[in-house]
Order: C-alpha cells, then structure tokens, then sequence
C-alpha cells in the first residue's frame, strides 16, 4: 500500500512531527507499506514560526509559491496513492472536490480547533470532515465538532497525541504537596499562555503551594 500525506509542516512542526511523521515511520517498517509525504510548509518557514520570528513580507510571498507546488504535488501523487492523509491542512472546498474525484481514499488528521477564525474556515472544515473516508480528532470535543458538521459517526476515530515514554525515566514527586501546572509550546504559541496569565495567578493564589513549569516559553511578565 502506497500512502501519500499532506503535512502542515516538515519534521520542525511538533503537530506534523508527532502526528504524522513519527507514526509513519513506524508503518514503514511494516512489509508491502510505503509513504511519502509533501509538506505545505517549507522547513525554513517551520522553523521561524517555531522559534517565534518576525515573517517579512518577501518571505511570505515566497512561502505562497511553496504552498501552491505542494498543492500540485498532491494532485499528481494522489493520482498513485492508494491512500491520502491530510494532516491539519483546511484546502479550499473545490480543491477539496478535485482531490476527491481523483482518489476518495482520504483520511483528514486533525489536532486543533481549525474549525474556528471564520465563516471561510467553518466552511472548509464540514467540507472536510463530512466528505472524508476517515476522520482521526486528537480529543473527544474535536470529534464532536466533526460529528456536529455531518460526518458518520462510524468514520471518525480519536487519537490523543502520543507520547514516546520510552525517552522519559519516571521519578518519584519529592513534594506531594505541591500542585504543578505544566504547559509545552513554543514562542510561536506562548501569546495564548500571556493570555491567560491573570487567571492562572489567581488560581494560584487562592489555591496554596502551586508552581508553574512552562517548557518552550519565552520569559514574560508575570507581573
């Protein structure tokens, strides 16, 4: 079996690394399987918008042409794939039409509310979602959200992001009594964590012995 993949990003991404890239290659290690995969993003962009670097306007209009070669690819690929992941990506709904006619074997990956910023953007989601042979959410309110736009209840399966255990030692809490609060991202991300900052102070004050561990954050005021 031949899998072709669309990816939002390259290995950079934490979401395409994790979610598609890392799975895949356990599949390949399978007989009679291979996979390819096409990122919408190239790597160079990725790592920018992971590092939570200024985008100018040059780099944009390039990244544009990117987009638009990865979209041709896809096409031309699907055309020999027995199957295609789409991970994350919203595409546009008559390209959405096109990839269907050409290969309906389509499985669409979520793990982010894409489905919110717009009428544009809820448009293409239930497009998605409902036209799929397969959805895979990252949680049970995302399956819902799929479920919500017309898609089978048979078609959509959750998968939580997976965690490499094998890379971590368990230890022993040494302080039972402190409450921790734990947040992974990136620059790119933490403004959502700035965000909600007060509300986690208070939360913290009027709860005791709670600390904060923020791992890929950028410092910021806290006030």
């Amino acid at each position: 079996m031949k899998i072709i993949a669309l990816t939002e990003g390259t290995r950079t991404s934490p979401a395409s690394r994790i979610r598609t890239f890392d799975l895949l290659d356990r599949m390949q290690n399978q007989r009679r399987l291979s996979f390819s995969a096409i990122s919408y993003t190239s790597d160079g962009y990725c790592r920018r918008l992971v590092a939570g670097e200024r985008i100018g306007i040059l780099r944009s209009i390039l990244e544009q042409g990117w987009h638009l070669l990865a979209l041709l690819r896809l096409l031309v690929s699907a055309m020999r794939a027995d199957l295609v992941l789409i991970q994350r990506i919203l595409l546009p709904i008559w390209l959405q039409m096109l990839l269907k006619r050409i290969n309906p074997r389509i499985i669409y990956d979520f793990d982010d509310a894409v489905y919110l910023h717009g009428k544009t953007r809820e448009r293409r989601f239930a497009r998605q979602v409902s036209s799929a042979a397969a959805v895979i959410a990252v949680s049970g309110e995302a399956a819902r959200q799929a479920l919500l736009r017309g898609t089978a209840r048979e078609k959509v399966t959750t998968i939580y992001t997976p965690v490499d255990c094998t890379r971590f030692e368990l230890v022993q809490e040494r302080n039972s009594e402190t409450f921790t609060v734990g947040w992974v991202g990136s620059p790119a991300t933490s403004n959502y964590l700035e965000g909600i900052w007060p509300e986690l102070a208070e939360f913290a004050r009027g709860n005791g012995n709670v600390r904060f561990v923020f791992i890929g954050c950028p410092e910021f005021d806290t006030g």
